[in-house]
């Protein structure tokens, strides 16, 4: 049993004595239980054999030359299990432990973990790396989901207890034959399958097409219907087709399947600065939708040293591009919106600017601690894209900001919040401007009432107030 009193199913144990008498093995049952008939006698060592094992534990056993008749019980041997292993056992519809079988261990997002093959009981030990996820305890578990081909995937908790899997028998393979939308089979690619009752996004296998086949080995009774995605593809020419294109099929009794993919949109662009010389090794974000809509997703592209990029697999949708880099901005505005219909696009890009900014008060002194922050003139919403606090000389320096129209706005964050405030925000024109000085107003004078509560040791308290200007 482990640390939580749960039994240990089709473990492999060794007892090994300290003679020269040949060691045993066994295998624990469904309930953790476990017989050596004919155990060596005197000083013996019990071990878990399994390798690689989760679960560690060895014990000192004294086996007496007068065996009792009813044998030795040694009672509950306690093992210390391994967090990070999703455990369990896979059987056939009749109960039968099933030895050879392929299990996948799949992430929250559906991304293959790590992989197994049951062993000669048809338990599974498949162990996950800690370092690729973030904190998981036995009070906040890991969840994830284990599978075998043909069935779908159980949720699992690591650490927690082992789960049971259920392979079908009966299996029929289904051909997909994956065509471009002339009928020509697909050169290559890789698809996506899962139940419709999965979440979606969850994928059951991940599959290559070769040469326009895929084979996939299905339960001969009814299936549930089946969803594909195609992750990416290209036909005989190389053509690339539609990328994340999904379509869900009823393929109950069906051998040969034909999916029709559509083709995807390819554009192609490159990136210069204001002297016409290319910009290499810049990474280009193109979401899917015009600028202020709705994404459906994004794509990231990375410029040669040509300064040109490449994108297919697209769909005929408006693309929003804008460069991901501290070092370079669009000149014109932060994104630029492509049409469904255009195929060529020619970014120019520039240095950010620098804006510092100096804040006093109505008397000419520096402002310390003033909260400053710019927006773009043109955005409705006024979001800003640069902030920062003044330090003790009332100076903040913006960084990262667009050769366009600014509007810079502050609030006192002093001791004497009250005691300032800004009239309107400081229009800033695109330009080579470096420099701004920002006067707040003296704040009109306003009496309020401070409470004070103060507590003496004993738990009582008692309150009292002062007007204050």
């Amino acid at each position: 049993m482990d640390e939580r009193d749960e039994p240990l199913p089709f473990l492999e144990l060794g007892l090994e004595s300290e003679s020269e008498a040949p060691s045993q093995r066994t295998v624990t049952d469904s309930a953790g239980r476990f017989t050596f008939p004919n155990p060596p006698i005197g000083t013996c060592r019990l071990t878990i054999t399994d390798d690689p094992s989760p679960v560690e534990s060895t014990m000192s056993v004294e086996i007496p030359e007068e065996r009792p008749e009813a044998g030795l019980d040694l009672g509950d041997v306690r093992a210390s299990r391994g967090d990070w292993y999703a455990t369990g056992w896979v059987e056939s519809p009749t109960g039968e432990p099933l030895p050879g079988i392929d299990v996948t261990c799949r992430q929250a997002n559906g991304e293959a973990w790590a992989r197994g093959t049951t062993g000669d009981a048809g338990r599974f030990w498949i162990g996950l790396d800690a370092s690729t996820f973030g904190y998981a305890s036995r009070t906040h578990p890991l969840s994830v989901r284990v599978y075998v081909q043909g069935s779908e995937p159980v949720e699992a908790t690591v650490p927690g207890p082992p789960v049971r899997l259920v392979a079908q028998q009966g299996l029929r393979t289904t051909t997909f034959h994956f065509v471009d939308p002339d009928g020509a089979p697909l050169a290559s690619g890789e698809v996506d399958f899962s139940y419709r009752s999965m979440r979606f996004g969850q994928p059951g296998w991940r599959l290559p097409i070769q040469h326009g086949e895929v084979q996939l080995d299905l339960p001969g009774g009814h299936v549930p219907p089946l969803t594909l995605l195609v992750r990416k593809a290209r036909d005989g020419s190389d053509r690339a087709m539609l990328a994340g294109w999904v379509e869900t099929l009823d393929v109950t009794g069906s051998e040969l399947v034909e999916v029709r993919v559509p083709r995807g949109r390819t554009l192609r662009g490159s990136v210069k600065d204001p002297e016409g010389a290319a910009v290499s090794a810049l990474r280009v974000s193109v979401r899917l939708g015009a600028a202020g809509k709705k994404s459906w997703g994004e794509r990231v592209a990375y410029t040669d040293g040509d300064g040109r990029f490449e994108l297919d697999g697209l769909p005929s949708v408006p693309l929003t591009l804008a460069p991901q880099s501290d070092a370079w901005l669009l000149e014109a505005a932060p994104s630029v919106t492509i049409p469904s219909d255009q195929g060529e696009v020619l970014l120019r890009v520039r240095r950010p600017r620098r804006l510092e900014v100096t804040v006093t008060g109505p008397d000419g002194a520096p402002l310390p601690n003033a909260w400053v922050r710019a927006q773009l003139v043109d955005d409705v919403d006024a979001r800003p894209i640069a902030s920062g606090r003044t330090n003790e000389a009332g100076m903040v320096t913006l960084h990262g900001l667009p050769h366009l129209p600014l509007l810079i706005a502050c609030a006192s964050g002093s001791a004497t919040e009250l005691a300032y405030r800004q009239t309107h925000p400081l229009r800033v024109e695109a330009g080579d401007t470096a420099h701004v000085v920002m006067e707040l107003a003296a704040s009109p004078e306003v009496a309020y009432w401070l409470r004070q509560a103060v507590w003496a040791h004993d738990g009582s308290s008692r309150s009292g107030g002062r007007r204050q200007r």
